[in-house]
């Protein structure tokens, strides 16, 4: 009884993610030039405590192929030295702004407020610790002007960083990039990254009471994505132009790494979304059985055939995704670290997913309980 649970799972799981590597498609788009668009854009990054990052953003920022845009930084109570190196920049910009939160805090509420500063109609958001693209502003631009149906939008964002930690946090964090990408472009999206997104301003003003009403401190990027998937159908994609692709630093420790990812998987028991709870659960039951049967088959030596069946299945499917996606842009050296990640996603995931649920984490050098 146990090894058809074994099989079927494998079967479930490989109908799931192929379906991914299916939509994945080979539509990677390396388009560079610039596009001439009269399209209005408003830049909220909202930042705590990134002073040792801020520097690198501007930069990127500064050297942007299009100029026209607002710019909105908004402070959640920074302790750092973050003001003075603003100040560097603050005056090279031709519409700046700076916004301190006051009694509210957290970054829903940081991009709450940056939305309602905005000027202008097309709403694009990164991170404080990302380096962007030369064209990212005029490709975000000239998507929307393109897709009037166009609600919500994300683009590819990848992890740097050389030491052997962060690059198996950059194969891991592909996997999930590429099946984001997959489910989307099967209409059925699951993820998407604050760290590269774009959307209307009257979109977010549309469904943002309904966001503040859950109570998640982050959560600015999936929330509006079951929302959008809610309202509008039809009115999101996630965008494989690599002009777009947005690079974030990988965490540098082990400790950082837990606590991002028990933030991010704290937020699955707020999900509605039928399509992210059965990819969730997917997910989870997969690695548990890979679990239970890598032990278990020494002690009862049935479960072997079950066991090696899902094993072997889930690393075909995992392989074919991440070769498909790595090889759209250009990192498929990634793949050395492949037979690494997969044999310690099981034990980290089921690791994560019960730590998220049961225990607390820190975050920006704040504490936050389930």
């Amino acid at each position: 009884m146990i090894g058809i649970l074994f099989i079927a799972c494998a079967v479930i799981y490989a109908i799931t993610f192929l379906g991914y590597f299916v939509g994945l498609g080979v539509a990677f788009n390396y388009k560079a030039q610039p596009y001439t668009s009269d399209l209005n854009a408003s830049v909220i990054i909202a930042f705590r405590n990134e002073a040792s990052s801020l520097s690198h953003l501007l930069d990127s920022l500064l050297i942007q192929t299009d100029q026209n845009f607002q710019l909105i930084l908004v402070n959640d109570h920074s302790s750092d030295h973050y003001l003075s190196i603003i100040r560097q920049y603050e005056e090279h910009f031709l519409d700046f702004q700076l916004i301190d939160l006051d009694q509210q805090e957290g970054k829903k509420e940081g991009i709450r407020t940056g939305v309602c500063a905005a000027k202008y109609e097309l709403i694009i958001t990164t991170d404080a610790d990302c380096i962007l693209p030369l064209n990212w502003v005029n490709h975000w631009k000239e998507s929307f002007k393109k897709n009037a149906h166009l609600k919500l939008a994300a683009g590819i964002v990848t992890l740097t960083g050389n030491t052997f930690f962060e690059q198996l946090q950059q194969l891991e964090f592909a996997s999930l990039i590429a099946s984001s990408i997959g489910a989307a472009n099967n209409d059925k999206a699951i993820m998407l990254n604050a760290a590269n997104m774009a959307y209307r301003k009257e979109f977010y003003l549309e469904v943002s009471e309904g966001l503040d009403a859950i109570p998640s401190p982050t959560g600015d990027d999936i929330f509006l994505l079951e929302a959008c998937k809610k309202k509008y159908p039809n009115g999101f994609a996630y965008l494989q132009e690599t002009s777009l692709m947005v690079n974030t630093a990988a965490k540098k420790t082990l400790k950082e790494f837990l606590f991002q990812r028990k933030r991010w998987a704290s937020k699955t028991k707020y999900y509605v979304d039928g399509q992210m709870k059965r990819v969730a659960f997917i997910v989870a039951i997969t690695s548990l059985l890979i679990l239970i049967g890598g032990i278990g088959s020494f002690f009862y030596y049935r479960l072997w055939l079950p066991f090696l069946i899902l094993f072997v299945v889930k690393l075909i499917v995992d392989y074919s995704l991440l070769h498909r996606y790595l090889k759209g842009i250009q990192q498929l050296n990634l793949l050395n670290y492949f037979l690494i990640v997969e044999l310690i996603l099981p034990i980290y995931t089921i690791f994560v997913g019960i730590t998220s649920q049961l225990g607390g984490y820190t975050w920006k050098d704040r504490t936050y309980s389930n």
